[in-house]
């Protein structure tokens, strides 16, 4: 059982990581709304809300393809959302003005996000084999460095789920005993939640720890009664120790994420400023996808090498590009 049985030591421990992770968030993990309010005063800003969440749907095709992880979707979009969002940098900047250019920094941000997250060495070469041409492994690198130098090497951005179940851990210790299937439940749905979570540009502008509260509350408020009303006093217990967003903040959050979830599907169809992509499968062959001795295992077969299909016109959009060194 992931929680009941938590000693008090271990609640201990899970309180002080919780609340290095509230902290973390936000002092070191901040997003700005980059969207609406960006320095390119001059400049048409040709990127929209819809064209990121077609960005995290193709991320999320790549992920389940791999059998990855989905989490490290989260983590490859707050890396580009944060990284955007620091509009003193000009690749930054570009890439709001160029679709070319903003997709470049979400195929180098999930490589980042995979190196960071997975049991599996993956090499830029497969992320180059994914753009089937479009990207190189030497533009891949050079932004992955872009990236890592433009957020100061902070790549470790709490995640909604990690937040789920550091809460989860610290409600438990308030409950007496719980059907383990409760508990899965729980968990499960609020990680559903937060998955699509990723895919709304209003929750990247969001803490990770709202997103959790607001998640687990829709996954608590759909148990029966006896059960509901126990744990969302635990829940306030828990909230009422730490720093976390108000109340109406996480109101707010669960109905935005009950919306989410109710009209929002994953589409397999993305198109972003003139590159269409199809996502058809990814090529997880062991010469490009290489494990961690004794450790996970990727998939050895994920379909076919055709999991990108973009416009071949000339990057004549972003001819600025070839300045960064």
């Amino acid at each position: 059982m992931p929680f009941a049985s938590q000693s008090a030591k271990s609640a201990l421990d899970n309180a002080e990581s919780l609340s290095a992770m509230l902290h973390q968030e936000t002092c070191n993990y901040t997003t700005a709304d980059y969207l609406n309010h960006h320095s390119t005063s001059t400049a048409t800003v040709v990127i929209t809300e819809h064209d990121r969440m077609k960005t995290v749907d193709w991320c999320y095709d790549i992920i389940d393809h791999c059998k990855l992880d989905r989490e490290t979707v989260a983590i490859a979009m707050d890396i580009v959302d944060r990284f955007i969002s620091n509009q003193s940098a000009y690749v930054a900047q570009r890439a709001l003005l160029c679709s070319w250019q903003y997709q470049l920094v979400v195929v180098s941000s999930l490589f980042i996000a995979v190196k960071l997250n997975e049991r599996v060495i993956v090499e830029s070469d497969f992320f180059a084999s994914l753009c089937r041409g479009l990207y190189g492994i030497d533009e891949i690198e050079k932004m992955e460095m872009h990236i890592l130098q433009g957020l100061t090497w902070r790549v470790n951005a709490p995640t909604s789920v990690q937040m789920v179940h550091y809460i989860l851990s610290l409600v438990s210790s308030h409950v007496d005993q719980l059907d383990e299937r409760v508990w899965t439940f729980i968990l499960d749905e609020a990680r559903y939640q937060t998955e699509h979570a990723v895919r709304d540009y209003y929750f990247s502008t969001q803490r990770s720890s709202t997103i959790a509260v607001a998640s687990i509350v829709n996954a608590i408020e759909m148990l029966k009664k006896e059960d509901r009303t126990d744990l969302l006093t635990a829940l306030l217990r828990v909230i009422q120790d730490f720093d976390f967003a108000s109340v109406n903040e996480i109101a707010v959050a669960r109905k935005r994420l009950l919306r989410n979830v109710e009209e929002t599907g994953v589409a397999n169809e993305c198109s972003i400023g003139g590159i269409s992509i199809s996502i058809s499968g990814a090529n997880c062959s062991e010469d490009i996808v290489k494990r961690y001795h004794c450790r996970g295992v990727v998939s050895e077969d994920c379909g076919n090498s055709n999991a990108i299909e973009m416009d071949t016109s000339p990057r004549t959009t972003c001819g600025t590009y070839q300045r960064y060194n």
